[in-house]
């Protein structure tokens, strides 16, 4: 799991080095995020939740042993696509491991 906000920001825009207006496009999309996450702190819990970034992988018991059911490869890459968008949108709002950390614990607490 990554939380570079800068490495998200590059590979969003491309390389910032001779390059001003990835850079100036990078700082408003930051900004933006910030600001938004800022103003609203339950934004990050609904991305989270809607990215399925605090689900737990499917299991399956047989003969009383776990084991992780066969899924649809579509459907697989449908959902790490839907949990990596939300991941870069977390870290682009300034988002850090002990960030993600604590807003588990204040959803399981609700």
């Amino acid at each position: 799991m990554i939380f570079h906000r800068i490495g998200v920001l590059q590979g969003l825009f491309g390389a910032f080095r001779g390059n001003p207006g990835a850079r100036a496009s990078a700082h408003s999309m930051g900004l933006r995020m910030t600001a938004i996450m800022a103003r609203n702190p339950k934004f990050a819990v609904d991305i989270a939740n809607l990215g399925g970034v605090f689900a737990a992988p499917p299991v399956q018991l047989v003969n009383g042993q776990p084991h992780a059911p066969t899924r649809d490869l579509y459907q697989c890459g449908r959902d790490e696509g839907r949990r990596e968008l939300a991941l870069q949108i977390l870290a682009l709002g300034g988002l850090t491991h002990e960030d993600l950390n604590q807003l588990m614990e204040d959803d399981y607490d609700d």
